[in-house]
């Protein structure tokens, strides 16, 4: 493919064997999600449905980050496109928790924000050493999305939950995986290695008892993260018509610190 055709388009995705890569491709904005890389997701999201091929999914991003989030300078100047936005990422979210197959996450760079709530849904990740991981979300004016509030408390339980999302604190690699958020830590050069060796441990499964045990762990919680995913998206929305959502973002933006006032 020519490379600055590939260069434009928002999420890229190589089949390989059994193995299905996808790799979020807007690394001049840390692969914020704005409305094409979105749109793209849902569209990645029915394909994934009907890919009788796949065996493995792996999530990727290209440049210098796994995933930095929403497009936080779309939200502010063009706020009309954010809900469908976040129903098409959350669309995609819930497609890869419905997948008969193992998804890894391959965390590099920033996972902060949406990129932090994709990472933690899947049932796997690994991360470089130098990965860094954050929520920020109140820090923007804004309530989380992409299932965080959901996958943060099965994994960690209440409190430990409300901890990370109110506090803001970004965290290593070694801190999340000490956390139980991830499942592996690895330096970066060995990051490749590593990817493969777990992919083939997966691949060596038999195809119907690894569908059958993934619908055993997810079934009855799937129920559960489609409303949770709703209400996220409801109340993100209503986070967004404030003037703190302005100010949060306006700071972002010029890199200060926000002077929230409630309204």
């Amino acid at each position: 493919m020519n490379s600055h055709l590939q260069k434009a388009i928002p999420v890229l995705i190589d089949r390989d064997g059994g193995v299905t890569s996808i790799t979020f491709n807007r690394p001049e904005r840390m692969n914020t999600i704005d409305v094409s890389m979105a749109q793209s997701l849902a569209q990645i999201a029915d394909d994934l449905v009907r890919d009788d091929l796949a065996r493995v999914v792996l999530l990727r991003g290209a440049g210098s980050s796994f995933m930095a989030g929403g497009d936080i300078r779309m939200m502010r100047e063009d706020p009309s496109h954010i809900d469908e936005v976040i129903q098409d990422f959350h669309k995609f979210v819930l497609a890869l928790r419905r997948l008969p197959i193992p998804v890894l996450a391959v965390v590099h760079g920033s996972a902060a924000g949406a990129g932090f709530s994709l990472a933690i849904g899947c049932d796997f990740v690994i991360a470089s050493e130098s990965a860094k991981f954050t929520l920020a979300y109140p820090l923007l004016g804004t309530s989380p999305d992409g299932g965080s509030s959901f996958f943060l408390t099965k994994l960690l339980g209440h409190r430990r939950a409300t901890e990370l999302m109110l506090l803001n604190e970004p965290m290593t690699a070694r801190r999340a995986l000490d956390l139980g958020l991830i499942n592996w830590v690895t330096p970066d050069e060995r990051l490749e290695q590593d990817i493969e060796r777990i992919v083939h441990s997966l691949i060596a499964n038999a195809p119907k008892a690894v569908a059958a045990t993934k619908h055993l762990l997810n079934h009855s919680d799937n129920v559960i993260l489609e409303r949770q995913l709703e209400e996220e998206r409801r109340l993100l929305l209503d986070c967004t018509s404030t003037a703190d959502f302005a100010e949060g973002v306006d700071a972002f933006l010029q890199k200060r610190r926000p002077q929230f006032t409630g309204r």
